[in-house]
């Protein structure tokens, strides 16, 4: 069996969850300002080679960096998915501590994990990230002397057939960040009848907050740090998780709440400003509608 070399910045097991129910899912360009139709998610959110890296070899590697996020972000995707769903299913109150916390709670942070790298496995934003370290790295190789600087011009040359030229420890980042957030508040979030949520082509939308000046002998010292602060991950057209850093919501606490059709487009506009070209609903009339409103 080859190895597939169409690599998805958005993960198909998360994307298969906003097919409708005839298999077909309605993608949104903020370029052409076009809807377009597509009958799986098998070209929605790809780029050939994009996981694809050079080994110690010089040789081109299409499966470990895939290998990789499967492992660490989809393989369990859709047993933490089918524990939530059937929590949802139970009879309980909305706005209430989630029931069977500790396996629900588990199985969402595990899937909220995904939403933390999203946007980092983005193209686009690959493709910038590289151009910052490169083109520093070309400055320095300015000053180097010939044979120290034609070597390096070398390496970056060798990594001109890849677009993934600074592969990326995506899950050494997303536990970092994880862990760089602190105390968490998890919320689970339902849409109402006849709406549906957004999928950004970042995979989750998130917002980074200024941290507190730290104060030591009544002198403030400011502190520059942002950190992600929210993370909103739709993971179906009618459910999103949504991770907030404790002290920023204090009072809101762990829950499951039917957002109202205002609050339910807030959270799509969201989504629509995070995403960086695209964003995918299930239904085209409701799409359309989105687009039409903002």
């Amino acid at each position: 069996m080859s190895t597939p070399k169409n690599h998805h910045y958005v993960s198909r097991v998360l994307s298969n969850n906003f097919l409708s129910t005839d298999g077909r899912i309605y993608r949104y360009s903020k370029i052409s300002r076009r809807i377009s139709e597509l009958n799986s998610t098998k070209g929605l959110f790809s780029s050939p080679y994009l996981n694809t890296v050079i080994d110690d070899e010089g040789n081109l590697d299409h499966a470990s960096i895939e290998h990789v996020i499967s492992s660490h972000f989809e393989k369990d995707f859709p047993k933490h998915y089918k524990v939530i769903l059937e929590m949802l299913k139970e009879d309980h109150e909305i706005g209430k501590p989630i029931p069977n916390s500790e396996m629900v709670l588990d199985s969402v942070k595990s899937i909220v994990e995904m939403g933390f790298i999203g946007r980092m496995r983005h193209p686009l934003d690959m493709q910038r990230t590289e151009n910052v370290i490169f083109g520093a790295m070309m400055t320095l190789a300015e000053g180097l002397e010939e044979g120290l600087r034609n070597s390096m011009i070398s390496h970056f040359v060798s990594k001109a057939k890849v677009p993934n030229k600074i592969p990326l420890n995506f899950p050494e980042l997303s536990q970092g960040m994880v862990e760089l957030m602190g105390e968490t508040t998890y919320s689970i979030m339902l849409a109402p009848k006849d709406h549906y949520f957004l999928l950004p082509d970042c995979t989750a939308a998130t917002k980074r907050f200024k941290m507190k000046d730290d104060v030591i002998d009544g002198q403030v010292f400011i502190n520059p740090a942002m950190v992600i602060g929210l993370v909103i991950m739709p993971i179906s057209s009618k459910v999103v998780l949504a991770a907030t850093k404790t002290e920023f919501a204090p009072d809101q606490g762990n829950g499951t709440y039917i957002l109202s059709e205002e609050t339910l487009l807030s959270y799509n506009s969201t989504f629509f400003d995070n995403a960086i070209i695209e964003v995918a609903c299930e239904n085209r009339d409701y799409l359309k509608h989105f687009i039409n409103s903002i």
